[in-house]
This record gives C-alpha cells, structure tokens and sequence, in this order.
C-alpha cells in the first residue's frame, strides 16, 4: 500500500468519525428532549393525598422539567422543583421508591409525616427513553456494519 493510500483511508476514517459522532449526538439529543416532553406531559397536576383528596400543583412540577446540554453526546433531563421529588416518591407512609433511585429519593427526605401519594411521572419518561436511545442507537450501528 502506498502512503498516499494510506493518507486518503486516514481521511475518509476521519470523516466517517465525525459523521457518527454528529449522528449518535442527534439521538442523544433527540431523546433526552423526548424524556423531557414525556415527563412534562405526564407531571401530575394535583397532589394525591389519601382518601382521594389533593391539592393543585399549578404546573410547578411540568415547567421546571429541563433538558441541559452538556457535551454533544451528553445531555441532562432535570426537575428543578422540589415538589417533583415528592410528586414521583410520594412522601411519609406512602413513599415508593423504585431500585436504584434511594440515594435521590433520600436526598429530599424531611420528617417522614407527609401524606402525598406518589405519581410517577420522571421514572416511567426516563425508562421509556432508554429504551428508545439503546434502539436508536442499535439501528444506527447495524445501518453502519451493512
């Protein structure tokens, strides 16, 4: 092979890098903004309390919901409300916290006398969008092994 071969490999690899980072940071991009308007569609509107009554949320919890960049392949999806941790785990008694989210569940723990029922609404967004970004991202690479 001669250097000149070499050189044009080395540019075309080049591009092609540059082309699936631009690609994969679309997805990322795409997605995290989906799990955002997922959890903002979703947000509760009331507070649940026990017996069925509740208080409004005035939409607090949906327009604090954020989608930071941070870098092009990484983004954060964010409930900058306090009331969002209570709305998701509930509080006092009825707290339901799923696996691996204890360590933010305790974070926002105050006296364990509250009565807010849990409604989640963040969680079930963020599984859904890992899913979605582990396919979109499974169905680039195929696309690119063809």
């Amino acid at each position: 092979m001669k250097l000149k071969d070499v050189n044009q490999l080395q540019v075309k690899l080049s591009k092609m890098n540059q082309q699936s980072s631009k690609i994969v940071g679309d997805i990322v991009r795409l997605n995290a903004n989906e799990i955002a308007s997922e959890a903002s569609r979703n947000a509760p509107k009331m507070f649940k309390t026990k017996g069925g009554t509740g208080f409004p949320t005035n939409g607090e919890i949906n327009q604090s919901i954020a989608t930071d960049k941070v870098s092009e392949l990484k983004y954060t999806v964010s409930v900058n409300s306090v009331m969002g941790a209570y709305a998701e785990f509930g509080t006092g008694a009825f707290v339901d916290v799923p696996e691996g989210w204890n360590e933010i569940s305790w974070s926002y723990y105050v006296n364990g006398k509250g009565m807010i029922m849990p409604t989640p609404y963040f969680i079930p967004a963020f599984r859904a969008g890992k899913e979605r970004i582990l396919k979109d991202l499974q169905n680039y690479l195929s696309k690119i092994n063809d």
